[in-house]
């Protein structure tokens, strides 16, 4: 049975996050830390070996108290993400968790031939998301859409500058703020008389 969260997650991705420090145990951290031997860095004269060892005991006792943890997070739409191929990533992850947790050998078979076979129906879907829109498309702008949709390229909204001052009063005619920019930013040339 597939939990309900799951089913209405759709497009998601996983994000790295560190247990809020806000919620960790100071007092137990600062006791921790005091309890280190710290002897080991003064022994040493090689700043990148100070460093790593400094980190090293540091992150030991965060890994400890504030553990990093996946969080899963609303990613971009994917139009090609059904709520079937939601179902069998669901049953990969739960095969993943029980092959994890034995180690034995027919356990991760069986993962390794979920993860396959879940991989191929995502391609597949995406190819044939794609060939539809492909398909579909008749003018330039529109194939250069598909194309960018496909390489996930995100073009930058355009945000023209809604008023600029210009000599401390604010204008919004847009050949006078042209004007006002290059004439700030222009460069001399060999034909300027500046």
């Amino acid at each position: 049975m597939i939990p309900n969260i799951y089913k209405s997650i759709f497009n998601t991705t996983f994000k790295c996050v560190r247990i809020s420090i806000l919620s960790m145990d100071d007092d137990k951290v600062s006791e921790e830390l005091n309890s280190l031997d710290w002897s080991c860095l003064t022994e040493s004269t090689n700043a990148d070996e100070i460093q790593n060892i400094f980190e090293s005991k540091v992150g030991q006792i965060l890994d400890a108290n504030a553990p990093i943890i996946k969080r899963r997070v609303k990613g971009r739409n994917t139009p090609w993400m059904t709520k079937e191929i939601m179902d069998l990533r669901w049953e990969r992850d739960e095969k993943r968790r029980i092959f994890y947790r034995t180690k034995s050998d027919d356990d991760k078979r069986v993962f390794i031939k979920s993860k396959h076979f879940v991989q191929n129906k995502i391609a597949s879907a995406k190819r044939n998301y794609f060939l539809k829109k492909c398909d579909a498309a008749l003018t330039s702008a529109q194939v250069w859409n598909v194309y960018n949709e496909l390489s996930n390229f995100r073009t930058k909204r355009r945000d023209p500058i809604p008023d600029l001052k210009i000599d401390g009063i604010p204008s919004a005619d847009p050949s006078r703020k042209c004007d006002a920019l290059a004439e700030e930013f222009a460069l001399p040339g060999s034909d300027d008389s500046d």
